[in-house]
């Protein structure tokens, strides 16, 4: 891989994702949705960097297909209400990228196509498609026995780490297996290890931060120690946030900035983000997901390699590999 300047990067391939939360608005949405004109409106969301990829990927579609014209629309803050805005209009993104939090309400209002016709008409993709897709992914995208949206990407939150931090500081990597994970404690101990003060106790570089949304990824320390957020996985009856080993995992990730201080709290992001502290070379570790890695792959001075979450004392005596969300 190289950088946008043509310089080699040392980069592990990670795995493909997106995210984006929220629910679409409630009101009724007419059946008839497309532009006026006969180019195919595609509708993604994605920060600038992820945006540029996308962008390549269009370009070289257009070149290979130059009799469909692609007019991309790039979403704003909140993609899923520019969807129920355009879709309540008439005028629906004939592609857009949609997310396990809305998927089947637009199923359910006729906005999206059954895919399966299109894939019962062309057999060997459909074989091709499900060979190279995560069973749970891909079924988790169905809707009363109908394909609604094919899963192009995975959101899955992992952990980025600066290579030369741990190589200066003399801390082994992170395990980059998930079936190979570490645990809280090592977790804690490396992060303590590679957070650095002055002579003041001022601390200039974290162990930790987190690029995602604290909520989210509280829940995903919960999950990793041996608790699924909800049961069943599908059409769930009960959220785990009432299971003692759940709030454990919440409580320990809540601790790494409290009690730790090997991750800022919100004050102490005021100056800088935690995607600049990580970029700038003042956080060893960053919890994100794909969305991040075009960001941190065109910094400066910044090499890094992805590792697994780790897991709790519960999913350890339970046997579990560290897991991650779908979306």
């Amino acid at each position: 891989m190289r950088s946008s300047s043509g310089t080699p990067l040392r980069r592990r391939t990670v795995l493909r994702g997106a995210a984006a939360l929220g629910l679409a608005a409630a009101a009724p949405w007419p059946s008839a949705c497309g532009a006026d004109d006969d180019a195919l409106r595609f509708f993604f969301a994605a920060n600038p960097e992820e945006a540029d990829a996308r962008m390549r990927i269009v370009d070289a579609f257009q070149h290979r297909h130059p009799d469909i014209r692609v007019r991309t629309v790039l979403a704003g803050g909140d993609p899923t209400q520019q969807i129920s805005t355009f879709c309540a209009g008439g005028r629906c993104p004939d592609v857009l990228m949609a997310w396990e939090f809305n998927y089947a309400e637009l199923a359910g209002r006729g906005v999206l196509a059954d895919l399966n016709a299109l894939l019962d008409a062309d057999r060997e993709f459909a074989a091709a498609l499900r060979a190279d897709s995560i069973p749970a992914l891909y079924e988790t995208f169905g809707f009363n026995g109908g394909q609604y949206a094919f899963p192009e990407q995975w959101s899955g939150a992992f952990l980025f780490y600066n290579t030369a931090i741990f190589a200066e500081a003399g801390v082994p990597p992170p395990p980059g297996r998930w079936d190979e994970p570490w645990s809280f404690g090592e977790f804690l101990d490396t992060a303590t290890a590679l957070t650095r003060r002055d002579t003041n106790g001022r601390i200039i570089r974290w162990g930790f931060v987190d690029t995602w949304s604290p909520p989210y990824s509280a829940a995903l320390f919960g999950m990793n120690n041996g608790t699924p957020w909800a049961v069943p996985r599908f059409n769930p009856t009960h959220l785990n946030y009432d299971d003692d080993a759940f709030l454990a995992g919440i409580q320990f990730y809540a601790d790494l900035a409290n009690v730790h201080r090997v991750a800022p709290a919100a004050s102490d992001t005021q100056a800088m983000s935690t995607m600049g502290l990580f970029t700038a070379g003042k956080a060893a570790m960053a919890l994100g997901g794909h969305w991040r890695y075009q960001t941190f792959a065109q910094a400066e001075d910044l090499d890094f390699d992805v590792a697994v979450l780790p897991t709790g004392p519960a999913a350890a005596a339970k046997g579990l590999a560290a897991r991650s969300a779908i979306g």
